[in-house]
């Protein structure tokens, strides 16, 4: 029987196979180059069909998988250990460095199309994200108390952490938003910096007055905040700056006495 998770990435699997071909077909392809991985033919566009041909064979993999795993159901891990139940596993903190590792894959992605920056602004996303999933899946599971856990968590990470995301937010907060506001033109620029202050002003008026607010919350606000800087930056320097007037100063030639 075909588990859930099997169904889905085979799915996957197929599509991206057949967004493949057809954009191999679409960018140059001949013959039979894009059915046949350019062994009879050419394939069009090399990197985004090597992508698209990546992320078919990365899915039909992790179908098969999680086929072969029957997606960690209890009676099958249960049948394979020999015993009548699986022992429990202690639950795990919600996570969203996912979603920040989607961020880097996608950065990545660009990045080889676009400019040797952007990719390693996502092998940096990438190489975070890998640290701070690692550390965290090995606090979770450090005692049975989560409150323990996330103690002994942040007192290893913290001492790193403030420094470098301190720094990161220095850096690129107003970096990101110079390249916004210089490829912006003049009357945009103000727009924009008027938005940004509304949208910070906001933020911390909110914050102000809710004090007993989460600090996961806040903390995911700040993120995303710092990301959107980051990726709007990031898109106007590809953009690239608008053209600025110079003014300079009228020669006028020496009269004649």
């Amino acid at each position: 029987m075909l588990t859930t998770s099997f169904k889905l990435y085979f799915g996957m699997a197929v599509g991206a196979l057949v967004a493949a071909v057809t954009f191999g077909y679409t960018t140059g392809g001949n013959n039979t180059g894009p059915l046949s991985l350019g062994w009879k033919g050419a394939v069009g566009n090399q990197t985004g069909y090597l992508i698209l041909i990546g992320v078919a064979m990365t899915c039909g993999f992790l179908g098969l998988l999680f086929v072969s795993f029957r997606d960690a159901d209890p009676t099958a891990a249960a049948a394979a250990l020999g015993v009548d139940q699986p022992p429990a596993q202690l639950p795990t903190q919600p996570s969203y460095w996912p979603l920040i590792a989607m961020f880097g894959v996608a950065a990545l992605a660009l990045g080889l199309v676009l400019s040797s920056a952007i990719f390693l602004v996502g092998v940096g996303l990438l190489t975070v994200v890998a640290i701070e999933w690692a550390m965290q899946a090995w606090a979770d599971r450090a005692t049975g108390d989560p409150q323990t856990n996330r103690e002994l968590r942040d007192r290893v990470m913290h001492p790193i952490e403030v420094p470098v995301v301190a720094a990161l937010a220095i850096a690129a907060v107003p970096l990101g938003a110079s390249r916004v506001l210089l490829s912006s033109s003049r009357i945009g620029a103000v727009w924009v910096a008027s938005v940004i202050a509304a949208v910070v002003l906001g933020v911390a008026v909110l914050v102000a007055l809710k004090p007993r607010i989460s600090k996961n919350i806040v903390a995911t606000i700040v993120l995303f905040g710092g990301l959107a800087f980051i990726a709007a930056g990031v898109t106007a320097a590809v953009i690239g700056e608008r053209d600025f007037e110079h003014h300079g100063g009228t020669e006028h030639p020496a009269e004649g006495k």
